[in-house]
């Protein structure tokens, strides 16, 4: 029997003295869809929660990339504000963000990977990913970044473990970042309905398990 496409989805911890981080919400909602949208008989579906810390980070990323071997990597992170989800087209080697992660540690003008190249570009097709999204209503704009905080670093290093992988096919998994807006900017601009957002999820995983796997 020909072995399911492996589908890999991560959302953020809290962070900012928050309780709650809403692209953990998002995460949670579509598990919830998954479950009924027909995905249990079409992918090997696993999720998992991903720190804010700088140092913590990289080691949770790279034992999922080891335990799971995804074929596929979803990751979802929360931007500041927005009328819509951003599916974002680079990871740069940069971090530098006005605020400390949840130990405290603050990083300015920093690289994700020392030596590593300047930027990743997102290995699915991100204007697909947006128009996917869009079909069940959920607005969704192709934005140029993920930032220079621990969602850039999370993309990055996705890429990064991808690109320098040993693993025959590893360099073709899918790897794609999507920001999930926190509040919506007016009245007149609501943030994106949360069921709309997990109908698009689940068709955006559809998609990412129909294209060529990478080899086991």
């Amino acid at each position: 029997m020909t072995p399911l496409p492996r589908i890999l989805v991560t959302a953020f911890e809290p962070f900012d003295d928050r309780a709650a981080n809403r692209s953990q919400e998002w995460l949670e909602a579509f598990l919830d869809r998954a479950r009924d949208g027909g995905l249990a008989h079409r992918v090997d579906l696993s999720a998992a929660l991903l720190p804010v810390d700088y140092l913590r980070l990289p080691r949770a990323l790279v034992r999922l990339w080891r335990s799971e071997r995804p074929d596929a990597w979803l990751l979802l992170g929360e931007s500041g504000a927005g009328e819509a989800l951003r599916v974002e087209r680079v990871a740069v080697n940069l971090l530098d963000a006005a605020i400390p992660d949840n130990a405290g540690r603050m990083r300015r003008d920093a690289t994700v990977v020392r030596g590593g190249p300047a930027a990743y570009f997102a290995t699915a097709d991100v204007r697909r990913v947006a128009a996917t999204l869009e079909k069940d209503g959920a607005r969704a704009v192709v934005s140029l970044s993920a930032g220079s905080f621990c969602c850039n670093q999370a993309f990055y290093l996705a890429r990064h473990l991808a690109a320098t992988s040993r693993r025959a096919g590893a360099k073709k998994a899918r790897i794609v970042f999507l920001h999930v807006p926190r509040l919506p900017l007016s009245r007149a601009k609501p943030a994106p309905r949360i069921d709309a957002a997990a109908d698009g999820l689940v068709r955006v995983v559809r998609a990412l398990a129909a294209a060529p796997r990478s080899a086991r």
